[in-house]
């Protein structure tokens, strides 16, 4: 029924998927790996995140899940729920990380990229589980340390990174997920910007599977002089908290209230825990001027740049 190998997508953290598709959308299942970057892997161990178009193949999975895996000496079909998303169903279990997005339309070239977009929201559960968060942020490399300048859209997120000089390698500039890595510090993965491939039909990619130990976030503010002011735990949390939920309310969108509470329980805990960790700063952001350089001098001091 599968592909014979699929493509691993696995985090900092150790959490990963397989993905998989059955022929009917082998199409956009191989543009989605080739925007997300990510390698062909034959790892049965991993749990399977399955593309397909038809309910028999659905039905198929469950055949085949019922035959191999047993957990508390069953495992129902009653235990997967349901999640209409338009032009997709999702499948999920609370006992297994496996994942069924059953493809309901792909009529135009941003069908297909919504539909990417929107599977990448079947994750946000399972990165809150294992500690972490999507946030609306960009992602800046500066001598192996990652900075993330977090901002609402259109409040200069892609204007800041675009104004960056050499050296200072972007990652990206919408999105990231952010979480705790096997060594216990704090690390960002890049995502796409979906939203620059459906106004404009790049055909971009990302290195996703590809971490930064995060250093410092900065949370964007429009000034007419650049300036770097600390913030205390409390105060980052809080705008951690609200930077996540701009990502998490997509997907809320879909979903129903038990959903929508529990992850905000969850967001509040990880903001809080993160605040503790990371230094987090507000960028007085300027139209003029090389920001850049107060947050050079402030990495300096705190990681011994040279």
């Amino acid at each position: 029924m599968y592909y014979e190998m699929g493509y691993r997508l696995q985090f900092a953290n150790g959490l990963g998927w397989r993905i998989c598709s059955t022929k009917s959308v082998k199409g956009l299942w191989e543009k989605f790996v080739g925007i997300l970057n990510i390698k062909p892997c034959d790892d049965e161990e991993l749990p399977l995140f399955l593309f397909c178009s038809r309910e028999s193949e659905v039905k198929d999975f469950f055949d085949e899940l019922k035959e191999s895996i047993t957990v508390e000496g069953h495992f129902s079909q009653n235990d997967w729920k349901v999640l209409n998303m338009d032009l997709m169903t999702a499948f999920t279990n609370y006992r297994t990380r496996d994942i069924i997005c059953k493809v309901n339309r792909r009529d135009t070239f941003q069908d297909d990229i919504y539909t990417m977009w929107r599977s990448m929201y079947l994750f946000y559960q399972h990165i809150l589980d294992s500690g972490g968060s999507p946030m609306h942020a960009g992602l800046v490399e500066r001598g192996g340390w990652g900075i993330v300048f977090a901002a609402p859209g259109g409040a200069g997120k892609s204007t800041c990174c675009s104004r960056l000089p050499a050296g200072w390698d972007v990652c990206c500039d919408d999105e990231i997920f952010i979480l705790k890595s096997g060594s216990g510090d704090y690390a960002a993965h890049p995502l796409p910007t979906w939203s620059d491939m459906i106004l404009n039909e790049s055909q971009l990619s990302w290195p996703v599977e590809s971490s930064i130990p995060v250093k410092m976030i900065f949370f964007l503010k429009k000034a007419e002089r650049n300036g770097i002011t600390p913030l205390g735990s409390g105060k980052a949390s809080v705008l951690i908290n609200q930077s996540c939920k701009q990502i998490l309310r997509r997907a809320w969108f879909f979903q129903n209230q038990d959903i929508q509470r529990k992850q905000k329980v969850e967001l509040f805990d990880y903001a809080a825990e993160m605040a503790k960790q990371v230094p987090a700063y507000i960028l007085h952001l300027s139209l003029l001027g090389n920001f850049w350089e107060e947050i050079d001098i402030l990495l300096k001091s705190q990681s011994g740049m040279t």
